[in-house]
């Protein structure tokens, strides 16, 4: 019965998100993928490759994770690694919602691809806070969590509208049946978070044509890659693409070092 139900969600989950509309396609809780972090540098968030595969990937029906020193709950794992929680989160009526991450060491949030909370950086249990207006009904919802050394927890709660700050309950918390499958990759490890470039503000009709051509030229910023030094080994080109979470530019050449053509 399952199968008949979940053949045609595939395709509504691909296309339009989280509008399926058949409940047995969704279960409760968010799918947390657990990778190591020990030959990688663990004191911040890394950029993880789709293509890697997490050391553990299980359900977690809550972030509710008080602090404790040796193995991380049940994961074998206890120093430098990171955690990635992906799903859905329901809000029952529009308004403002505030989330909060505490946690040892870093922690962030965010709602539909946007950061609600930012709290990074290698510390004991502490908590911060960020504010997001929502519409009544399912978003998308991930939060990361990294861990150096010593002790480490992670707790995640929110207050709804006219609410009380509790933990995010389970029943408000959702993910894809066929995210389940340690084969499958989760729909947020394609994400990349980088924030949208805004265009430029149009000249007034009547400006000089100087003007109006600075308004098209690349932005000082924009000009970065000139300074970029050149890597000559494809594989460390794209590490450390990957860690500063930046495009490659590759330079093809035909076999002349005077140029290409």
């Amino acid at each position: 019965m399952r199968w008949h139900c979940c053949v045609p969600c595939i395709f509504v989950a691909l296309f339009f998100g989280y509008g399926c509309a058949f409940a047995e396609c969704r279960a409760p809780g968010l799918i947390g993928e657990y990778f190591s972090m020990a030959d990688e540098s663990a004191s911040d968030f890394p950029i993880v490759s789709p293509d890697k595969i997490p050391k553990l990937k299980r359900v977690d029906s809550q972030i509710a994770f008080d602090w404790k020193s040796g193995e991380f709950y049940g994961t074998g794992m206890r120093e430098r690694f990171y955690v990635r929680w992906s799903g859905a989160i329901k809000a029952r009526k529009r308004g403002v919602y505030t989330f909060y991450t505490e946690s040892d060491d870093g922690s962030r949030l965010f709602i539909d691809g946007k950061q609600v909370v930012d709290n990074q950086g290698l510390h004991s249990m502490q908590e911060e806070d960020g504010a997001v207006e929502l519409s009544s009904g399912w978003h998308r919802i991930k939060i990361e969590f990294i861990q150096y050394d010593g002790g480490a927890g992670c707790i995640c709660r929110w207050k709804q509208p006219k609410g009380e700050k509790e933990i995010i309950p389970e029943n408000m918390l959702s993910h894809a049946l066929l995210e389940e499958d340690p084969g499958v990759k989760t729909s947020v490890a394609f994400e990349t978070n980088r924030t949208t470039r805004e265009a430029p503000p149009e000249p007034p009709e009547d400006a000089l044509l100087d003007d109006k051509v600075k308004s098209v030229l690349p932005r000082p910023e924009e000009e970065n890659w000139q300074s970029i030094p050149w890597k000559r080994n494809l594989q460390d080109a794209r590490r450390e693409s990957q860690l500063q979470g930046k495009p490659l530019f590759l330079w093809i050449m035909n076999g002349n070092p005077n140029g290409c053509t």
